[in-house]
């Protein structure tokens, strides 16, 4: 895996209140490049490709859209919630602004769930970034990994 190399902008764009009033580290102490290769291997010890997991967190979020602020199913296994807000988020990486739309999913057993937003698959996909600890939208991977069944 070639690393990531945060540019200082983009590390200036993650602290709090410069794009969102928590940031994107949290109370992380570690630098994002070693964030993203944490999360990254914790993917790969638990067999899930980040791909596939995007993919269903996309397919969540679009079918999401349907349940018009109701619990709308998934799959067998899961449902979820969207909430939109109005007004856009902007990527810390500077490519791109994002509808303020959360999803919460969980299974319909209540066992689990997990709240992602539309920027939050962006950054997965095209960053590898989950967000340090402590960030309101950190996505834990076995988390995500676990609420889809992969």
């Amino acid at each position: 895996m070639e690393k990531p190399i945060i540019s200082s902008k983009t590390l200036n764009n993650m602290q709090p209140g410069v794009l969102t009033a928590g940031g994107f580290l949290g109370d992380d102490k570690r630098k994002p490049e070693r964030i993203i290769e944490e999360d990254l291997n914790a993917l790969n010890s638990l067999g899930v490709d980040k791909n596939e997991l995007v993919k269903r967190m996309r397919e969540a979020f679009e079918k999401s859209a349907s349940g018009f602020g109701e619990w709308i199913e998934i799959n067998e296994k899961i449902e979820a919630l969207r909430d939109d807000s109005r007004g856009k988020i902007s990527c810390p990486f500077e490519d791109g602004a994002f509808g303020k739309t959360n999803v919460q999913v969980r299974k319909k057993d209540r066992s689990m769930q997990v709240v992602f937003s539309e920027l939050s698959i962006h950054l997965i996909d095209n960053h590898n970034f989950f967000q340090g600890h402590g960030a309101a939208y950190r996505n834990d991977p076995a988390a995500l990994a676990g609420i889809f069944g992969l």
